[in-house]
């Protein structure tokens, strides 16, 4: 009962946010359709929200109860009192989260359907028959590709709603922070795309990306990090000297090589405070 109430509680802050703000439809109608809704009511208004768009009119709660009156399902869509609650759970900001969910929902509901379906179906024939059956309908409900254009238009209108939220609401950092407080303030944090850091070997290019890794982690954000040059040991010696201060011949060797008053190569052992160093390192 919880997963439903969530389910419908998503699908109206998407029907919320569409009788709002006109960039919010185009971003749900490119995601999702009338029949990604699980009740016939959400799927009614999102069907008016979408008429009256198509037709360069206004979609906000009272045109979308006109025109379902005048279409005989204001009844069916919950009533007038339902539709005007919606803009109050609007969620503009996360209108692609909240309609990628709904897609997201719908799918599995279709899934469950054939499940049910398949599971008669089963019963007789051979192994080969009803796997060539599953095959065929799990095609009918295989996810579309990701692969979307936007025109210029519904892009802009996207752009400046994020514009005006920010107006309104400024915040410091936009995206992940990475604990370098420069960059952050640069760009705004590392935003979601493909960022590629090139320098020369020996640059510090990998001590820079491990350390946005931490910086994303420190602030909640799971990362990975994944070479192609060392093992996953090597990158933890780096880590653990990174956050000691010592270097990584000392934690490999056990000794502290230094130089005496004449330049000669010495060592000795690691002291108590080193040694607690690299342990509260490892602990980070």
């Amino acid at each position: 009962m919880a997963n439903t109430e969530v389910a419908l509680q998503i699908e109206r802050a998407v029907l919320g946010s569409c009788m709002i703000y006109e960039a919010a439809i185009w971003k749900a109608s490119e995601i999702i359709s009338r029949e990604s809704f699980a009740t016939e009511a959400h799927a009614l208004i999102f069907y008016a929200i979408t008429a009256l768009h198509d037709k360069h009119l206004s979609a906000d709660a009272l045109s979308v109860c006109d025109w379902l009156e005048k279409q005989g399902g204001l009844e069916k869509a919950g009533g007038a009192e339902y539709i005007r609650g919606l803009e109050i759970i609007a969620d503009p900001v996360n209108i692609d989260t909240h309609a990628a969910l709904v897609l997201d929902m719908a799918g599995n509901r279709q899934l469950m359907g054939l499940a049910l379906e398949m599971a008669g179906m089963l019963r007789d024939g051979t192994f080969e028959d009803n796997y060539s059956k599953v095959q065929s309908s799990l095609l009918k409900v295989a996810p579309k590709s990701s692969v979307k254009y936007r025109d210029s238009e519904s892009l802009a209108a996207d752009v400046i709603l994020k514009i005006n939220l920010r107006y309104s609401e400024p915040v410091e950092c936009a995206g992940v922070r990475t604990g370098y407080v420069d960059f952050d303030r640069k760009f705004s944090g590392l935003l979601p795309g493909l960022h590629i850091i090139q320098g020369r070997t020996s640059s510090g290019k990998t001590w820079l990306a491990l350390g946005i890794a931490e910086g994303c982690a420190q602030h909640g954000v799971k990362s990975a990090f994944i070479s192609l040059e060392m093992t996953d040991e090597d990158i933890m010696y780096r880590r653990i000297s990174k956050h000691s201060h010592l270097k990584q011949d000392t934690l490999r060797s056990g000794y502290v090589w230094y130089r005496d008053a004449f330049h000669r190569w010495c060592k000795r052992d690691m002291n108590p405070d080193e040694q607690h160093c690299y342990s509260e390192a490892g602990r980070k």
